[in-house]
């Protein structure tokens, strides 16, 4: 995962990845065929990640207003990590997604998973009627901030702009009291 993040997919070898954990080559191709079958398993390992994650902060916090400022707090805290390198996630499924087949789809699946959680958040603040979109805004708001934050490797963008996503929300759920 940490070189498929550094290099790229596309740039990454399973020599690359073998070098760097020190598992002889051979082994790799013995749990994995293809450079492809490794993608998937990456891409698993972060549905998995994103779904336990939505999981834990569903089952500690009641507020589902809480729980869309833990999803910005969460890329607020990797600010140093999006601007050396961008979002791990992101950027995997920005490459992946060029590709027809099934990496394609696996890895904007990863999205998916992200809007599923969002649109749950915004029905639960009474904005059912809506949700979607809310989601799907939030996401490009995260996402876009995160891409700026990364071409100016400047952490200091995904700070303001994750404080401006929470005014946001606010303004969208005291909007559907009116």
């Amino acid at each position: 995962m940490a070189v498929f993040y550094r290099q790229g997919f596309a740039r990454t070898t399973l020599a690359d990845i073998a070098a760097e954990t020190g598992v002889p080559l051979g082994n790799f191709y013995y749990y994995f065929r293809t450079k492809e079958a490794l993608g998937l398993a990456v891409i698993e390992h972060y549905r998995t990640w994103l779904r336990s994650r939505f999981q834990s902060w569903e089952e500690s916090n009641s507020d589902p207003l809480r729980r869309l400022d833990l999803f910005i707090e969460m890329t607020i805290e990797d600010a140093d990590r999006l601007a050396a390198s961008g979002c791990p996630i992101g950027s995997l499924v920005q490459e992946l997604a060029k590709e027809d087949g099934t990496l394609g789809a696996a890895a904007s699946d990863l999205f998916s998973v992200i809007l599923t959680f969002l649109e749950g958040q915004f029905s639960a603040l009474g904005r059912a009627d809506h949700a979607a979109d809310l989601a799907l805004s939030l996401l490009a708001i995260v996402q876009g901030a995160s891409l700026i934050t990364n071409a100016f490797h400047q952490p200091t963008i995904q700070s303001r702009v994750g404080q401006q996503a929470k005014r946001w929300i606010r303004t969208q759920v005291d909007s559907a009291t009116l």
